[in-house]
């Protein structure tokens, strides 16, 4: 007898109290009790049980394989368009500005391929509107119950814990993220405790509408962006220079002088400033201070955090490192913040 008419065989053994709960049973419980069917029929049967392991099955989607592929085909033109050498198969980074629109455009020329179709659809569910606290609690729901099913809460197994948890944390930080009265007073909060940096409080929040002073000066990750186009400009006119044949060189350094101006049009008390080494020695001290005061130092009444401080939440006051007067850096977007005892 082949080992496929056995496990009918064993299912049966399993009795009837199986099939009626077969339902009530999550996807960790079912799977475990195949694998033991599975191995149990091994032992009896010529053929070999193999445990691929979870997530490694012997199918592929693929509709979701040529989409990420068509994602990546995209990527790769992108990066074309800032500049290209063929030959070594080299390529620039890709720019942001209206990467939305040629996206959109990408996918309309693709647009009869299921890839295409998938792409599509995952934007459009990114960056739908709507997303607010109510939403938020009832998604976590649901996939909280695509993951327990009906199992009791002291029945769960450790893998459906670790995910649950995950989602309440992933959940409660959006939920920080889209309530703007948490945020106003989260920004309170942070004030307190910030020595190095500023905070913007805002002036009034109530849901759906969150009113501040715009913070002075321009962000941590604007100067970078800066300093990346003056450093790609230097380096492409010294490309230029050993090989006078690339034309295309001369395009790509008007490219970055381009996005130089642009970036200094936003900031109007940027566009006549350049940093002496004495000032870029003052910021960069003043940068580590903020990281070692938020991450490193304990402070023996306890702190809060800004738990999202990357370079786009931190602003560069202009005024005060040029007078050396006032704080240097200023902190914004606290929907996020973490309140530590001196314990922590």
């Amino acid at each position: 007898m082949k080992s496929q008419e056995k496990l009918p065989r064993a299912m049966a053994d399993y009795g009837k109290r199986f099939e009626q709960g077969l339902e009530q049973m999550s996807p960790f419980e079912i799977k475990n009790d195949l694998i033991s069917y599975a191995k149990e029929c091994d032992q009896k049967a010529v053929c070999q049980f193999l445990n691929a392991g979870r997530g490694n099955p012997n199918w592929i989607n693929t509709v979701a394989r040529e989409a990420f592929f068509l994602l990546g085909t995209f990527a790769v033109e992108e990066a074309k368009l800032t500049f290209e050498l063929p030959e070594e198969g080299i390529a620039g980074m890709p720019q942001k500005e209206e990467i939305a629109k040629r996206f959109e455009n990408f996918l309309k020329h693709h647009e009869k391929t299921p890839a295409a179709h998938l792409l599509n659809e995952s934007v459009q569910f990114l960056t739908k509107e709507g997303i607010n606290a109510d939403k938020i609690a009832k998604d976590k729901e649901k996939f909280i119950k695509l993951i327990t099913g009906d199992t009791p809460a002291d029945k769960l197994n450790e893998n459906q814990k670790y995910l649950i948890k995950n989602i309440n944390d992933l959940a409660e930080g959006i939920s920080k993220e889209v309530d703007f009265i948490n945020e106003m007073n989260a920004a309170k909060e942070l004030k307190k405790y910030s020595k190095v940096a500023d905070v913007v409080v805002p002036m009034e929040a109530k849901p759906g509408i969150y009113v501040m002073e715009k913070a002075p000066g321009i962000s941590v990750k604007t100067l970078v962006d800066y300093y990346n186009c003056e450093s790609n400009i230097k380096y492409y006119k010294r490309h230029a220079k050993k090989h006078p044949e690339c034309q295309w060189v001369q395009g790509t350094i008007k490219e970055y002088e381009e996005k130089m101006k642009k970036i200094k049009s936003r900031a109007p008390e940027f566009e006549d400033f350049e940093m002496t080494s004495s000032q870029i020695k003052k910021l960069l001290k003043t940068y580590i201070d903020l990281q070692v005061e938020q991450f490193s130092r304990v402070d023996k009444n306890g702190k809060v955090i800004h738990a999202d401080i990357h370079p786009g939440n931190i602003f560069i006051n202009l005024q005060a490192l040029k007078s050396g007067k006032g704080k240097l850096l200023t902190l914004i977007d606290t929907g996020n913040t973490i309140k530590l005892t001196k314990e922590q």
